[in-house]
């Protein structure tokens, strides 16, 4: 039987061995990785080449690691400082084919990883292109090689042709001009320049600054080149250098918007000028001549922002913008009656700015509410105005002033939260809204504000003026209290004709024809409209107010929205002693508002001592039994008990029990 166990087991370790080798993969074939220092060359270049052997394990002979560089158009490569492994004991060039091998006579080559690296010489005359790179590693297992190598595979080589080009920093001034030019070429290693184009090296700096000291219009030539070629740029009438010229201004002026163009410009400088048919013929006494032949004549041009205003003839048309720069010019012409950039006379410099608008008035004012309208709005500015049949004339001074054309004409316009409003006196205002007064041109038809041309603004922020408090207090509510007891408490001064209220603290009615422009008192007994003076009872807690307002609709309701004075009372109940007796109306007084009506407190006698004797019940006796009654006296939380040490406690229990069941435990076993 141990036989045939040992001989079971001895067959399942030979299955089991041979499933191994059969599961088990074939050896992979060796790997060969090229890795270049560079991709990418000119002719005549240089790169480095690592060569890595992987995934040799089969022990071969005849190994070399081969690299062919013998194709036509890579003639002239050339490979240097060759470092080969020990292993790898001879290298041999056949026709541009190179061996990194094993001698022949060394044997098989051990396992294990090789490097071989070299250096590659592109000829320098290889054309441009992109290269591929052929090698492969094989032995006598596989004489024809294990495929390609791996890796950087092509080489590219490229020409770096130059390209000129340059850029200067000004193009025209006067002398002495000094310009920064800078050299933007490709590929270039040598520079050569002309700045007066008569053929001569002026400079072979890169980037060199010229100063032109003479003035002309020149032009400027850069010359490049490197080992493979050379390219040039040439720049015609590139800088153009003046002289001097004579400066009339040089300065600022302000307009208006409507006044923003160039003729405007000149008359706010205060030089005097000559314009003859549209056309600027002199400045402070500056005449223009008449051509009579080359290098004659001169007019005055107009530049805007440097750039020549082609119409000659187009005086005070050319529309400026806020911060731009007019210039007027007194150029001599060129051969072809255009102007000659380099003989410039006389010169006017205007930087023009937009006028801000002036702001007459800019903050809130507190309307009552029957009031709030752009009239009463601008009557509390405190500013002069006049304004004949609801038409503004004049603001503080400023008067309108109309002309042919909405352009030259002038005046005030009324606008309500950003929006035109309508004629003066007829714009009802809302709390916070704001009201404009704007003084301005007009443009259009219509006869329209000119927004652009503000050039006075009187802002106004409307509020309701809250009304103001002639008395808001507590008073003592004494027996049969009304209304006209609790005004006679404020200590205010009033006026009453029988029933009817005439007037508090000076405030009297005002009464017209109409509710909304009279005004007078009323009175409010917890918010709600009371009845005649003196006919209104008062219990504790009431507030009682009497308001000064406008009145509204046919039954001449009080308009509680343009409430303007307001007397505010409330009443409380006087507090009391216990003891003493007695009736009596008393006088109403008033509370502080700062003074808080105390509770009730009961007067103790004075000849009763309660003494402390540890009963805490109603009976006088101290060892009296209280237990089913409550007393006045402070509860006290019961003591607790400290427990006698000598009292078996749980601790005791639980042992006991504990002993007992281990004895019947003991008892069973």
């Amino acid at each position: 039987m141990n036989k045939n166990i040992f001989k079971s087991g001895i067959l399942a370790l030979l299955l089991l061995i041979s499933v191994a080798l059969i599961a088990s993969p074939a050896a992979a074939d060796p790997v060969m990785t090229r890795t270049l220092s560079d991709t990418t060359v000119v002719p005549g270049d240089t790169v480095h080449v690592t060569l890595e052997l992987t995934g040799y394990v089969n022990e071969e002979g005849l190994n070399a690691l081969m690299e062919d560089y013998s194709a036509t158009e890579m003639a002239g490569w050339t490979l240097s400082n060759v470092e080969c492994p020990p292993e790898l004991d001879a290298y041999i060039n056949t026709s541009g084919v190179h061996y990194f091998s094993r001698d022949l006579m060394s044997g098989a080559m051990p396992v294990g990883d090789y490097t071989v690296e070299y250096d590659l010489t592109v000829d320098a005359d290889t054309e441009t292109g992109t290269y591929d790179l052929i090698g492969t590693y094989k032995d006598s297992g596989n004489s024809a090689g294990y495929g390609p190598a791996v890796g950087d595979t092509q080489l590219t080589v490229n020409i770096p042709l130059p390209v000129a080009d340059f850029e200067s920093d000004v193009i025209s001034g006067s002398i002495p001009l000094t310009v920064q030019f800078t050299d933007n070429s490709i590929n270039a290693e040598a520079w050569e320049w002309d700045f007066d184009n008569d053929g001569l090296v002026d400079s072979t700096e890169q980037s060199p600054e010229h100063i032109f000291s003479t003035q002309g219009i020149y032009t400027v030539s850069l010359n490049i080149s490197n080992d493979f070629g050379e390219d040039s740029v040439t720049k015609t009438d590139l800088i153009t250098v003046t002289n001097v010229p004579i400066v009339l201004y040089d300065g600022e002026v302000s307009l208006y918007y409507a006044d923003m163009n160039d003729g405007a410009a000149l008359n706010a400088t205060g030089l005097d000028y000559i314009v003859s048919g549209s056309q600027l013929t002199s400045v402070d006494g500056h005449l223009y001549e008449n051509f009579a032949g080359p290098g004659t004549g001169s007019n005055w041009y107009t530049f805007i922002n440097g750039v020549q205003v082609n119409d000659l003839f187009g005086f005070g048309s050319q529309a400026l913008a806020d911060g731009d720069t007019v210039e007027f010019i007194l150029i001599g012409m060129d051969d072809m009656m255009g102007p000659n950039m380099i003989d410039q006379q006389y010169v006017v410099t205007i930087n023009v700015n937009i006028i801000p608008a002036v702001e007459l008035f800019n903050d809130s004012v507190y309307l009552s509410y029957s009031d709030m309208n752009d009239m009463n709005a601008l009557n509390a500015t405190g500013l002069d105005y006049n304004a004949p049949g609801g038409f503004i004339d004049t603001i503080d001074g400023i008067v309108a002033s109309y002309g042919t054309t909405p352009e030259e004409s002038v005046g005030w316009s009324i606008w309500l939260n950003g929006e035109l409003a309508g004629s003066f006196g007829s714009n009802s205002l809302n709390e916070s809204d704001v009201v404009e007064f704007v003084y301005s041109s007009y443009t259009g038809d219509l006869w329209e504000p000119n927004m652009l041309d503000q050039r006075y603004v009187v802002t106004i922020t409307a509020n309701v003026a809250p009304p103001v408090e002639l008395f808001n207090d507590q008073i003592y509510l004494i027996s049969d209290m009304n209304d006209m007891d609790a005004l006679n408490a404020t200590g205010l001064d009033y006026n009453a004709t029988g029933n009817f209220l005439n007037s508090i603290d000076d405030i009297a009615n005002d009464f017209s024809n109409e509710p909304e422009t009279s005004s007078g008192w009323s009175i409010w007994l917890n918010g709600e409209l009371a009845g005649s003076f003196g006919s209104n009872s008062l219990n504790e807690s009431d507030v009682l107010e009497y308001v000064y307002s406008s009145y509204t609709g046919e039954m001449w309701e009080p308009n509680m929205l343009d409430q303007r004075y307001v007397v505010t009372i409330e009443v409380v109940e006087k507090t009391s002693t216990r003891g003493g007796g007695g009736s009596g109306t008393g006088s109403a007084r008033i509370i502080s508002s700062t003074e808080t009506p105390l509770p009730p407190v009961e007067e103790q006698d004075p000849d009763v001592i309660v003494e402390d004797n540890g009963n805490d019940g109603d009976s006088s006796e101290p060892d009296a039994d209280d237990s089913d009654s409550q007393g006045d006296g402070e509860y006290q939380e019961p003591a607790q008990q400290e427990s006698d040490p000598n009292t078996p406690g749980f601790e005791m229990i639980f042992a006991v029990i504990g002993l007992l069941m281990s004895v019947y435990l003991a008892k069973r076993h």
